[in-house]
């Protein structure tokens, strides 16, 4: 087992600094036990690896937590970032998506839907384009889009969420202009540094909230990572009103 002594080096490191070094026949012995007691008891490793994941995944959880009222706070006067409903509503809903995720185009008529229904909810909407090169084309097109039509963002976004077709540039730039952007003005934008500074704030956001990856939902102060159904939404809303 090549990885006896890797495990047997961290087993040795861990050895309070006060104790004598030991001998090279006491580590050979240590390893001999170590690969003894994993041949006869493999379930230790994997119980090993499950604990080690626990234990980070609380790590990254308590970290998210301590981030969470941070990022609220941030969104709440972050005016650039485009958003659908309410603006006042009693509960936000902040949503990352890349447009070329399959989830986030399954998850999109969802949230568009609560959006319609629920008169007392803000959507937020965090373009984070993680999925290649084609991603922060798209993300670069939505974002100029809402520099000229912030009121209808949602629209756009829906528009190619439900499209059914991969997204390119012919698509944005034809959806763009059917919902009233000017085009040549729209691949401007797409290139400037207020686009630009918009996706790297987006990328924080991210960061500090621990997104690993799309979609994922920041609803009030509970993180929901993956596609979710509409009834599991509503209850998480419902409960952040109580």
């Amino acid at each position: 087992m090549r990885f006896i002594p890797a495990i047997a080096a961290t087993v040795l490191f861990t050895i309070p600094a006060i104790a004598a070094p030991l001998t090279s026949e006491q580590t050979r012995a240590v390893e001999a036990l170590i690969e003894k007691t994993l041949t006869e008891k493999p379930e230790l490793v994997v119980d090993a690896f499950k604990a080690y994941q626990e234990k980070q995944q609380a790590a990254e959880n308590e970290q998210r937590n301590s981030a969470i009222a941070d990022v609220n706070e941030k969104l709440k006067n972050d005016t650039s970032v485009p958003y659908a409903g309410n603006p006042n509503g009693s509960v936000t809903l902040v949503q990352f998506y890349d447009y070329n995720c399959g989830y986030c185009h399954k998850l999109a008529p969802t949230i568009m839907e609560l959006e319609k229904e629920d008169k007392d909810l803000k959507v937020v909407f965090i373009d984070f384009p993680i999925l290649g090169p084609s991603s922060i084309t798209a993300a670069k097109m939505a974002l100029a889009f809402n520099l000229q039509q912030p009121k209808k963002y949602a629209d756009f976004f829906n528009a190619i969420m439900t499209a059914g077709r991969a997204i390119d540039e012919d698509l944005l730039l034809s959806t763009a202009k059917s919902l009233g952007a000017d085009v040549d003005r729209l691949k401007r934008d797409a290139d400037g540094e207020e686009v630009k500074a918009r996706i790297d704030q987006n990328m924080k956001y991210a960061n500090a909230l621990q997104v690993r990856g799309t979609p994922a939902m920041l609803i009030g102060n509970e993180f929901v990572p993956g596609a979710v159904d509409k009834a599991h939404l509503e209850e998480i809303i419902a409960k952040k009103r109580q």
